[in-house]
């Protein structure tokens, strides 16, 4: 276990979290070795330095990070409670807590798929047994037994706990056990902020900050790069890539939606002190499917985009009337992809969004969309389902690579 080991807590689609985290860290370069992986949580260790508020900052599908202070084999956890108070005593309370107030609150969090409630039972008893024995006021923020004994982001940020408290989290894989201290949390009220709070929504068809945060790692866009969304409508995806430093063009091939954009572009230039002054000149009212006519061949480092998934469903369709939703947008996207591929730089990706959609509780038709990219000449990468089940038209997303 070294200093620069760290514990990302994934989101709820996990191998998406996974692949992001993999997708950002290795387009910028990081040395880094993967310890432990599970659905809850990636282990990392970092041969270099971290900045984790700026890594947290341009993820979109983590939830913590937080930084590894001791671990312990898993065939020691037989003798649960005294080993972890034995290692939690070798850690040392000024480790955890930062004692910036008189009085602060303290939480536990328990990643695991066994004895999770016991060993969180374990953990607050021993801070609240030590911090009393030491004279020190704090407050324990707990939970009753009928969720699973983990704080949210949302709790984490109310209570303030990374600046004036802590959160322990304890992580339990197959063959380890890992003590971590939180050091920064996904706020989701920056990210509801640029939702809601922009000049222009369409809650309906526009993709959410955070989606589009995860496009943009996924198709391996780093600051300094020319990232392109022909498909921007109101401009999410394009405000999200600012934020992250990376450059962009927009085409739509709705004025309405060029005018919407730019005018979300504006303000989150302005909100956010990004300096962008040249917004007519990057984003075009234009067709998709004549990418080539406004951007020169091999000019394009990424492409993160959502197309048409077909019109608002009211109800789920028959599989035939998904199948003919799926031939109407056949031409959109094969017209799209092969200007892709000639605007596209070599080697560099494509994270896009194909439908599904839902045809009873259990089963769902896919849009084709492998056979294209594979007629076309791309390199299907991986692909990640999207979904809950109240949608009756969902997501699947795909990373591509022109060879």
């Amino acid at each position: 276990m070294g200093k620069n080991d760290f514990i990302f807590v994934k989101g709820k689609n996990f191998e998406l979290s996974k692949f992001e985290i993999i997708s950002y860290l290795d387009t910028r370069k990081y040395k880094y070795d993967i310890l432990n992986d599970t659905e809850d949580f990636l282990i990392v260790r970092f041969l270099d330095s971290i900045d984790t508020e700026k890594m947290m900052s341009l993820l979109g599908g983590t939830l913590k990070i937080a930084n590894v202070l001791e671990e312990i084999p898993k065939n020691e956890l037989g003798r649960m409670k005294s080993i972890l108070i034995n290692k939690l005593d070798k850690i040392g309370l000024e480790k955890i807590f930062k004692f910036k107030t008189e009085k602060f609150i303290f939480g536990v969090s328990v990643y695991s798929n066994k004895d999770s409630y016991k060993i969180y039972k374990i953990m607050g008893n021993y801070f609240k047994k030590r911090l009393k024995q030491g004279g020190i006021t704090s407050k324990y923020f707990g939970f009753p037994k009928k969720r699973k004994p983990q704080l949210t982001n949302v709790e984490v940020i109310k209570k303030n706990l990374v600046d004036n408290g802590a959160e322990i989290i304890v992580c339990i894989s197959t063959n380890k056990v890992y003590i971590g201290i939180t050091k920064t949390i996904h706020n989701p009220f920056e990210f509801q902020k640029r939702d809601i709070e922009r000049p222009v929504q369409r809650t309906i068809f526009s993709i959410s900050p955070r989606l589009s945060h995860i496009l943009i790692n996924l198709s391996g866009a780093k600051e300094g790069d020319m990232l392109l969304d022909q498909f921007c409508g109101i401009g999410t995806i394009l405000q999200e890539a600012l934020l992250n430093g990376i450059k962009i063009l927009g085409v739509d091939i709705d004025e309405a939606c060029i005018k919407s954009s730019k005018e979300n572009l504006r303000w989150v230039s302005k909100e956010y002190k990004l300096g962008l002054n040249n917004i007519d000149e990057r984003l075009i009212v234009g067709d998709a499917r004549k990418l080539s006519e406004y951007f020169g061949e091999n000019s394009i480092d990424a492409i993160a985009t959502e197309p048409s998934l077909g019109p608002p469903l009211k109800k789920r369709p028959t599989i035939q009337e998904a199948n003919k939703i799926f031939k109407e947008i056949k031409t959109l996207y094969t017209g799209s992809l092969k200007e892709m591929y000639k605007i596209l730089k070599s080697k560099k990706r494509i994270a896009i969004v194909s439908p599904c959609i839902r045809i009873t509780k259990s089963k769902y038709v896919k849009f084709d969309f492998a056979s294209i990219v594979n007629k076309i000449g791309f390199k299907i990468i991986s692909s990640f389902t999207d979904a809950e089940r109240r949608h009756k038209t969902f997501r699947e997303i795909f990373i591509i690579e022109k060879p």
